[in-house]
C-alpha cells in the first residue's frame, strides 16, 4: 500500500495514511479537497478544487451555476412579460392562449425589448443581487421603471398610436407585481440552497 504524507509535515512524514484511508476520509467530508500529499517522494493531488471533487462523485453540469442562474432568470423574466401580455389580451377579448402565441409575443415584444435593454445594465442579473430578496425586488423594480417607458415608446412607434395614460400605470403595475412576485421567488429558492 501506498503512503500519503501531508507536505506541510516533513519529508520523514510520521503521519502518513494509507490510500484507501484517504479515500474514506475523502468521502466522509473529513479530508479537505484541495491538500496535497505526498506519495512514495513524489507529489500526488488528490483534489485540487471543489468543482473537482464534484466532478468526481459524478458528471459535471456543462454550464457553470452563475451561468445557468442568469440563463433562468431570462427564460423567466420572458415568460413572465408573455404572461403580462396573455393577461391584457384576455381583458380585452382577444385571443391569448397557446394557439395565439405568436399573437401573445408580438404583444409583448416591445416591453421584452425594453426589458433586456435596461437589465444587464442595470445589475439584474448579477449574483449578489439574484441571491436576497431585498436587492432582487430593489432591482427589479429599478431596471422596470427604466424599461417602462423604453417598452411604451416601441409599442407607440410599433402600433402608430398614442399611450393612453391609463394603460401605462396598469402596464406599469402588472408587470411590477409579475416581475417581483417571479424574481422574488427566485431570490428565495436560490437564497435556501
Amino acid at each position: 500500500m501506498a503512503w500519503f504524507c501531508d507536505r506541510r509535515q516533513p519529508r520523514e512524514c510520521t503521519g502518513g495514511i494509507r490510500r484507501y484511508e484517504a479515500r474514506r476520509r475523502f468521502s466522509q467530508g473529513t479530508l479537505v479537497p484541495g491538500s496535497q500529499f505526498l506519495v512514495l517522494g513524489s507529489w500526488f493531488s488528490v483534489l485540487k478544487t471543489e468543482k473537482r471533487a464534484v466532478a468526481s462523485r459524478e458528471q459535471p453540469h456543462p454550464l457553470p451555476v452563475a451561468a445557468r442562474r442568469t440563463a433562468l432568470l431570462v427564460v423567466g423574466d420572458a415568460l413572465a412579460l408573455l404572461i403580462f401580455a396573455a393577461l391584457g389580451r384576455a381583458s380585452h377579448g382577444e385571443e391569448a392562449g397557446l394557439t395565439a402565441l405568436a399573437q401573445v409575443a408580438e404583444t409583448a415584444a416591445p416591453f421584452i425589448i425594453g426589458w433586456f435593454a435596461v437589465a444587464p445594465l442595470f445589475g439584474a442579473y448579477r449574483a449578489q443581487v439574484t441571491g436576497a430578496l431585498q436587492p432582487m425586488l430593489a432591482r427589479t423594480a429599478l431596471t422596470w421603471l427604466v424599461a417602462w417607458p423604453i417598452g411604451l415608446g416601441l409599442r407607440a412607434l410599433i402600433r402608430q398610436t398614442t399611450i393612453p395614460v391609463s394603460f401605462a400605470l396598469v402596464t406599469f403595475v402588472t408587470v411590477l407585481a409579475i416581475m417581483s412576485l417571479w424574481r422574488g421567488a427566485f431570490a428565495l429558492i436560490t437564497a435556501r440552497r
